[in-house]
This record gives C-alpha cells, sequence and structure tokens, in this order.
C-alpha cells in the first residue's frame, strides 16, 4: 500500500518545498515515499527521532509490516540491561496504550541509532509479538537487517537510507555518554538491623554477624542479607 507525501512528511516541511525520492535507495520504499531536500534542524533527541520515524515508515510498507502512528521513541537507558542499544515495549506495558522504544545514549553516531531505530520500530509493528522470529525475521531480512536477530545492524541497502535520512533531518542532536567510566563496584555491603535496639549497619558479607554491636543482642538469621548498598556507587 503506498502511502501518500503528506502522510509521513517531516515536521515543518510545506508541499512547496523540494524533494528527492527514497525509492533509489531502499528497494522497499514506495514511489510515493519524499522527503525534503534540505535538512531540518532539531533541537531535541525526541524531536529527531519521532522525525525520524516519519521518514523510514513508508519503507516498512514495502517489507510488509506497518509502523504504528502512535509509537513513541526517546533516548534512553533499557530496563534491565544497560548495555543494550534499543527496546520496545508492548503496548500492555504503557499506561498510554502504546508502545514505547528506547533508543540507548551510548550511540550518537546517526546512522547507527536510525538501523537500531529500524530493528526496534519492527518489533513495534507486531506489538513484540514475534520476538526475534517469525513476523520480525521476515521483515528484518526484508529490511536488510543483517547478522544475529538479536543484535542486527545494517546492511548496505540500510545502510544507505539511514544514511540518506540523516542528510534530510540533519544532525542527531545528542553526544554519546560513555557508561565504562561509571566506578566499578569494589565490595558488597549486606545491610544489618537490630529487632532489639534499632541499629542499622552495613558489613562486607565476608563478615559473621552474631549480635549487634551496639546493645549486643544476638541477631536472628545471623548472615542473611537484607537488601544491598554498592559502595562503589
Amino acid at each position: 500500500m503506498h502511502r501518500s507525501p503528506q502522510n509521513y512528511a517531516i515536521a515543518t516541511v510545506t508541499q512547496a518545498a523540494p524533494y528527492t525520492p527514497l525509492i533509489e535507495l531502499h528497494p522497499c520504499a514506495p514511489v510515493a515515499l519524499f522527503a525534503p531536500a534540505q535538512p531540518q534542524a532539531y533541537a531535541t533527541r525526541e524531536e529527531w527521532l519521532i522525525a525520524a520515524v516519519h521518514a523510514l515508515a513508508p519503507v516498512f510498507e514495502g517489507a510488509g509490516a506497518t509502523v504504528p502512528h502512535d509509537v513513541k521513541v526517546t533516548c534512553g537507558w533499557a530496563a534491565g540491561k544497560l548495555s543494550a542499544l534499543g527496546q520496545c515495549f508492548p503496548r500492555t506495558y504503557s499506561a498510554a496504550g502504546v508502545n514505547e522504544i528506547f533508543i540507548s545514549p551510548s550511540m550518537d553516531d546517526a546512522p547507527r541509532v536510525l538501523d537500531v531505530l529500524v530493528h526496534e520500530l519492527i518489533h513495534a509493528s507486531d506489538d513484540c509479538v514475534s520476538g526475534h522470529k517469525g513476523h520480525f525475521a521476515k521483515v528484518a531480512r526484508n529490511l536488510d537487517l543483517e547478522g544475529k536477530l538479536t543484535a542486527t545492524s545494517a546492511g548496505p541497502k540500510m545502510r544507505a537510507t539511514c544514511e540518506y535520512v540523516v542528510s534530510l533531518i540533519g544532525p542527531y542532536p545528542h553526544a554519546r555518554i560513555d557508561f565504562s567510566q561509571r566506578k566499578k563496584q569494589t565490595t558488597r555491603m549486606l545491610k544489618h538491623e537490630c529487632e532489639a535496639c534499632g541499629a542499622v549497619w552495613r558489613m562486607a558479607s565476608k563478615w559473621q554477624v552474631v549480635a549487634c554491636p551496639c546493645c549486643t543482642a544476638p541477631i536472628a538469621g545471623a548472615g542473611d542479607a537484607g537488601d544491598t548498598d554498592d559502595t562503589g556507587e
């Protein structure tokens, strides 16, 4: 199904502006896909990412998928795994009932950001139902994503498409965060609490606690961990 140019027009673009067809770069792009010839300037990462979604969405139509019109995209760490480059949440996870995509702040190479975005938009296109199999696998290959399906990268056609979209929407307004600079955890301290006097203290796990250091009352379940405090943070 072909979309009219205005359906996926980049923000602030008018019909009077010159357009360049993307069909020449990616075989999945419909003839109806056009984008402004002059790059735009976006002040925030979220505006830039949403503009990228609008520019890339018609390519999905030719690959057998549809990008949800209400998908939300922002720059932020993935839940539970800071090394993940992107993450898409199903609609049931969102109070707004929409797919929420997070792109890692560890990246500032715009074409790479876009090919990670493409990966996450495939998840959004079936509300994360297929994981990295079935629908996801088929669309990913149609869009020229290479490598393991759990960690794809753009093939030549998709890379060229991403570079072209960057030339249209301008530079990604973000400087990468180097997570390797994070201070390493040096030890793990265990929290202890005395039921008798209410004293609270933390000690390295190698020590066995048998009594409160304040009132000397015996400690029930001595040596068991409560919550933890990463002193290396």
